[in-house]
């Protein structure tokens, strides 16, 4: 119950997205990367990580939609669920203010509708470096709000 972290990057893992990670028992647990590997399945809620500064699981085959994301705590710093297949609407609301993000990369999915224009100023923060979008389905990134955003004067940006 007092683990921190768990880093299996590419390590051939298959199964099912272990949702027993957000069962309680793992309240201290900040770093998660399952990234690389074949698991399948959903994502699970975050509401019992609230500890997590950063979540990696890209290049996996999970599915369904991303509505959990939006329930990562503020003073996350990294979120990757890139090159996955994660479809259905990019969440229109609940996004918090995300301080201490510095990278956001949602590539390589099958996320439809639109990115709304209030989404960009809740991850634009000094910090923030790289926020990709690119090779989704999103029929509206709103430009405006994404060509506003600061983040470290170097932000790479794609959408």
């Amino acid at each position: 119950t007092q683990l921190r972290r768990i880093s299996l990057r590419g390590h051939g893992l298959t199964g099912e997205f272990p949702q027993y990670v957000n069962n309680g028992n793992f309240r201290d647990l900040n770093i998660l990367i399952l990234a690389g590997n074949e698991l399948t399945g959903t994502l699970p809620d975050f509401n019992n990580l609230q500890s997590l500064y950063s979540l990696d699981v890209g290049y996996n085959n999970l599915t369904g939609d991303i509505g959990t994301i939006p329930d990562l705590p503020d003073h996350i710093r990294i979120i990757r669920i890139s090159g996955n297949n994660f479809s259905g609407p990019f969440p229109q609301s609940g996004w918090p203010e995300y301080s201490q993000l510095k990278t956001i990369q949602m590539e390589s999915n099958a996320l439809t509708g639109s990115i709304p224009c209030s989404f960009w100023s809740k991850i634009d923060n000094p910090t923030l470096d790289y926020a990709w979008f690119q090779d989704n389905k999103i029929s509206d990134p709103c430009s405006s709000g994404a060509e506003a955003m600061q983040g470290n004067g170097k932000l790479k940006l794609a959408y």
